[in-house]
């Protein structure tokens, strides 16, 4: 975090600013009109299922990705991407396909819903900034197995 007068009063943290008597909020040393909120999450995996549909006159791509974190186990994750054509940044959707490498940016949604069977249910979607269609090359470090 950047301890430039800017955005801490005093040079705290990290400086001897405060001398005695009560040590002052954190939170209020930080200037609130410049906190920004953040959201963003970057995915790198395999397409999983991929659709393209239509929503008035834009396009909408939702499919899922696959990604792999090998700590002491392999660790394997889905998640739901909404990809709208709309935007300058977007790949043609009909590229998304089953089986090929995506880099997606974008943010995260909670998205509430009610099932099939009639129960509430909740959903942690990726909404999608930028995609980028990977080529596939024999890197050993990309797994090789289909999804």
């Amino acid at each position: 975090m950047d301890e430039s007068p800017a955005y801490f009063a005093g040079g705290i943290p990290g400086g001897s600013a405060h001398r005695g008597g009560t040590p002052p909020n954190m939170f209020n040393l930080i200037k609130r009109k410049e906190m920004e909120f953040l959201n963003r999450i970057e995915l790198r995996g395999v397409v999983g299922r991929a659709e393209v549909n239509t929503v008035g006159s834009s396009k909408v791509c939702n499919f899922s990705v696959v990604t792999e974190y090998s700590g002491l186990e392999l660790e394997t994750t889905w998640f739901n991407v909404s990809a709208w054509g709309s935007r300058e940044v977007m790949p043609d959707l009909s590229t998304i396909q089953k089986g090929c490498w995506v880099h997606v940016t974008g943010r995260l949604r909670l998205r509430r819903y009610t099932s099939q069977d009639n129960e509430e249910r909740t959903s942690l979607d990726v909404m999608a900034r930028t995609v980028r269609v990977l080529p596939r090359e024999e890197d050993p470090l990309q797994p090789q197995r289909d999804y």
